[in-house]
């Protein structure tokens, strides 16, 4: 995940205004124990961003919808269980399957070069991972997606049984409610991964930035 540097005075101003803005972001940051379940490789940049291990598996990986809610809807089960390598056709990259009873969720490990290393690391990172602490993201921009869909993903999306959970989807979306993070970045230019890009505007932020996450992470779980 190294960033890459311009040169020049532009360059290293760019990496001056980088570095302050992430410091800032760090020092709001009330706990650092928190883990991030995500369907995608936003766990594993937020994680890089502010400097913090990852207690996580969800790194360098993306699940799809129906197998990401079944993953976060029985986490526990998922966590502790064996994984193991699968294969389908048209698909380059590791693939992991996770069993429980008749149903199962695939990992899809696409930025890994074995299965061995994904699995390993799966393994590592799932022990972790600290249940006290948990947050929950769904990118889902939902951008054209027939109505009757995001209805669907929505539904899902409730029933996942934890407190702190948020769902990113576009302005253009229909979705809305107390969990729902309706971003701007997800317009007519989006393309998938758009979310760890510099932001045009302000090329030392990510796009994904617009989106207030500390926040987010320093809601105090229930019960505290």
């Amino acid at each position: 995940m190294a960033e890459g540097r311009g040169g020049g005075f532009s360059g290293r101003l760019r990496d001056v205004l980088l570095k302050t803005w992430r410091g800032l972001r760090r020092l709001r940051l009330r706990k650092r124990d928190f883990t991030l379940i995500t369907n995608n490789c936003i766990a594993g940049i937020i994680y890089h961003d502010l400097g913090l291990p990852f207690l996580t598996p969800t790194v360098n990986l993306f699940f799809e919808d129906e197998d990401f809610f079944r993953f976060v809807g029985n986490l526990e089960h998922y966590l502790s269980c064996g994984i193991e390598e699968v294969h389908r056709s048209g698909v380059s990259y590791p693939l992991g399957l996770l069993r429980r009873g008749e149903e199962s969720v695939t990992v899809h490990f696409m930025h890994y070069d074995s299965f061995q290393q994904a699995a390993a690391k799966w393994k590592e990172r799932a022990a972790r991972v600290n249940l006290k602490n948990l947050c929950i993201i769904f990118e889902y921009p939902g951008l054209d997606a027939a109505p009757a869909r995001q209805e669907a993903v929505k539904r899902q999306f409730d029933a996942i049984p934890w407190e702190r959970k948020v769902l990113l989807t576009g302005k253009r979306s229909a979705l809305s409610g107390k969990n729902v993070r309706r971003l701007r970045f997800y317009d007519r230019d989006y393309y998938p991964g758009k979310f760890v890009a510099p932001n045009k505007r302000l090329p030392f932020r990510r796009y994904l930035d617009e989106f207030d996450y500390i926040s987010f992470f320093n809601r105090p779980p229930k019960g505290e």
